[in-house]
């Protein structure tokens, strides 16, 4: 066993790996890196490396001020950020990559052709997504997934956080295959939870939210007005008895559509920023006839958006968990 007379003991904290500042809309809309997100970018703390050229941080402490300085920050400013300090992350490199790809790529193109995209993944559910997805640590780790926390050598998988006291390649090999915890060879490994409490909210200003329960996640459901479009309205159905045609005012066009939503975790530090994630759900809209007398076309009014499929969210793999911080 690990004996407290050496070394402190394991000390578990919850970091909330978050995903941060994905665009929302197909069109994919870029800011400008202007200069205030220079200027904020040069105000986060610098980061240092390792003699192997990992990101490293001496203890705990210095940890979570880094991550209390950078959490709110958005994703322009992290990616001047990450210029600044000369260092390409999963989630940099994830960021250039994404650029276009909303709309122009389909995760089958991916698929064909991977070796185009080598700074993406396509899950089993379509997403696409960095090659580990680590959320706001995905900042701070390369390809392989690792920094350094005081003695312990901290690998993010996207099943799994692990952490090798003293950075062993043998025993962090053994424990990425294995994905047990040995904690006499200083060796903890804590799987993803993916039943951490969410909420989603749609970004976009045409379309109004409102939060409601589902089981422990606060999902924010959406509803839109679309008044300036136009949709085929049903023939008359009918006289009444004073001789006027009788219309359906309950006419209703369902279909399947998809739309971008941002996504926010509850984690130990409180609410996050958002994440760009994707719903696929069934919309049916109630249109209201606008023309009384004679057939024509029919303008909805309020068009509601049911039956939402809100467990998707949940199914991309998270990285909220336990790190086991073993140091000196």
């Amino acid at each position: 066993m690990i004996k407290c007379s050496f070394r402190r003991i394991a000390l578990p904290i919850l970091v909330g790996l978050i995903a941060v500042l994905y665009t929302s809309s197909c069109e994919k809309q870029q800011e400008d890196v202007t200069s205030n997100h220079l200027e904020v970018a040069e105000s986060l703390p610098m980061l240092q490396f390792s003699d192997d050229g990992l990101v490293f941080f001496k203890d705990l402490d210095e940890f979570k001020k880094f991550y209390a300085a950078v959490e709110h920050a958005t994703r322009d400013e992290l990616m001047a950020w990450q210029e600044t300090n000369g260092f390409q992350s999963i989630n940099f490199l994830f960021e250039e990559t994404w650029t276009g790809l909303c709309c122009d790529v389909e995760e089958e193109d991916i698929k064909k052709t991977p070796s185009l995209y080598p700074n993406v993944r396509v899950t089993e559910d379509g997403e696409i997504l960095p090659l580990i997805n680590a959320g706001l640590m995905g900042w701070i780790i390369g390809r392989e997934g690792q920094f350094k926390l005081g003695r312990s050598l901290i690998t993010i998988t996207n099943d799994a956080v692990i952490s090798v006291l003293d950075g062993d390649a043998n025993k962090t090999t053994l424990a990425i295959r294995t994905l047990e915890s040995n904690e006499a060879e200083g060796i903890f490994v804590r799987m993803q939870d993916n039943e951490s409490s969410a909420r989603a909210c749609c970004p976009s200003s045409s379309i109004n939210t409102g939060t409601v329960r589902s089981g422990s996640k606060r999902i924010k459901t959406a509803s839109m007005s679309l008044a300036d479009r136009s949709f085929a309205a049903s023939f008359p159905t009918g006289v009444d008895q004073y001789g006027n045609f009788i219309y359906s005012t309950g006419y209703q066009l369902i279909y399947e559509m998809d739309y971008f939503f941002h996504h926010q975790r509850k984690t130990f530090f409180g609410w996050t920023v958002c994440e760009r994630t994707y719903w696929s759900f069934d919309s049916q809209w109630n249109l209201v006839h606008n023309l009384p007398s004679i057939w024509g076309y029919s303008n909805p009014i309020i068009g509601a958006i049911n039956n939402f499929e809100t467990g998707f969210e949940c199914k991309y793999n998270r990285t909220d968990g336990i790190i086991f911080v073993p140091f000196v």
